[in-house]
Order: C-alpha cells, then sequence, then structure tokens
C-alpha cells in the first residue's frame, strides 16, 4: 500500500506537514498524476526535503527545482540555481526542463513575485490539465513594509489578485476572457491551487442568454 502524502512529508521531516497543513489538501489535486510519468518543478528547495517529498509520492516523475542559493543533480532531476524574479532565470529553466504537468511556487512569498511567476510559468510552462500551487500566501496579509529573504513584501494582496480570475473562468457567461484559460482556483489555508484547462474548453459555445448580459 502506498505511504500518504502526510506520512512521507513527515518521514522526511518535510514542512508541507510538520508545518503547514498542505499535505491535507494536495491529494485532492495530485493524486490523480501519482503513477504517471511527468515532470514536476518546484520553486524554492533549500534543504531538499521536499524534493525527497516528491520523489517517493512520484516514483515515476521526472523532478526539477530552481532555488536561489542552491543547485544540485539528482538520478531524478535537478535543481538550478536561479532567482524566481528574473524573467530570464525561468526562461532558461523552461528551456532546461520542457512543459510540466506540476509547477509549484514555494519561493520568495512576495505577492509581486508570486503573481509574475504564475502568469509566465501557467502559461509558458505548464501543461494542459496541469496543476499550479502557489504556496506561502500569508505574506501579502503582512505590513508591507515587511522583508523577507531580502525583498520587502509590498502593498499587493495576491488572494485579491486572483478574484480578476475568478470571472474570467465564467468568460462564457459575462463576455471576458480566459487568457491563460484556468480551469479552477482553489483556495486553501496558505495556499492557492490552479489547475488549466485544455483544447476542450476554448471551445466557444453560444451562451443562450447572451442578450441578458
Amino acid at each position: 500500500m502506498n505511504k500518504t502524502m502526510k506520512q512521507i512529508s513527515d518521514n522526511v521531516d518535510c514542512d508541507k506537514s510538520t508545518y503547514h497543513n498542505y499535505t491535507d489538501i494536495y491529494p485532492i489535486f495530485l493524486e490523480q498524476f501519482r503513477d504517471s510519468e511527468f515532470n514536476l518543478f518546484e520553486i524554492g528547495i533549500e534543504q531538499g526535503k521536499s524534493f525527497e517529498l516528491w520523489k517517493q509520492y512520484f516514483p515515476l516523475a521526472k523532478i526539477y527545482g530552481m532555488d536561489i542559493n542552491t543547485s544540485f543533480i539528482d538520478k531524478r532531476g535537478e535543481v538550478f540555481q536561479g532567482d524566481q524574479s528574473d524573467i530570464n532565470d525561468l526562461t532558461k529553466t523552461i528551456a532546461k526542463i520542457g512543459k510540466c504537468k506540476v509547477i509549484i511556487d514555494d519561493g520568495s512569498h512576495v505577492a509581486s513575485h508570486q503573481i509574475d511567476t504564475f502568469t509566465y510559468l501557467f502559461d509558458h510552462m505548464l501543461e494542459d490539465n496541469g496543476v499550479f500551487i502557489i504556496e506561502d500566501i500569508e505574506c501579502s496579509y503582512w505590513r508591507p513594509e515587511t522583508t523577507i529573504y531580502g525583498y520587502t513584501t509590498g502593498d499587493l494582496n495576491i488572494v485579491d489578485y486572483f478574484t480578476k480570475h475568478n470571472h474570467e473562468i465564467n468568460s462564457h457567461y459575462n463576455k471576458s476572457y480566459n487568457s491563460l484559460n484556468i480551469k479552477t482556483i482553489t483556495y486553501g489555508a496558505n495556499c492557492i491551487i490552479i489547475t488549466k484547462g485544455n483544447d476542450n474548453d476554448k471551445v466557444y459555445r453560444e451562451y443562450k442568454h447572451n442578450d441578458l448580459i
């Protein structure tokens, strides 16, 4: 019997379970890929505990990462040194890895970085039907002059930002445009999970109540 994500996380002392409660939420979206071959990419590796978590939870996946201070090669993947706030580093990483089914942003936790990273990687790196997770949205509630990892958190609130995407998901019914083809947005404690649609979601279907909009 496969170990649960929480059991694996606890065993490797990863804070996705020991501090956060992510391991109660993530399997709802990620268990479907458990025995699949795909690429996973996580920003923010530090000691590599989450890297080990993903290796054990997804035994057939390639595990990749990017960290501002760390790089290493593993038989199951690789971590590249880079800064998520630098579009050139993101572009270089995409060129090395290619498309990914799962992307996790556990990087700087600064809302402006999270928004820019999501917009770019969701469009250019995430596969159709993939899952994008933004962790540690707590910093959006801190005082704007607060610093973390050398960055000022600022005035942006990522939860408020995503309200515009809530309406884009309903573009079929409100005459807006879902430019990123977002399928769903789920808000969990200290995280946002966004899924990507496929070509079928892009098909225009005449809305029978257009005259009421």
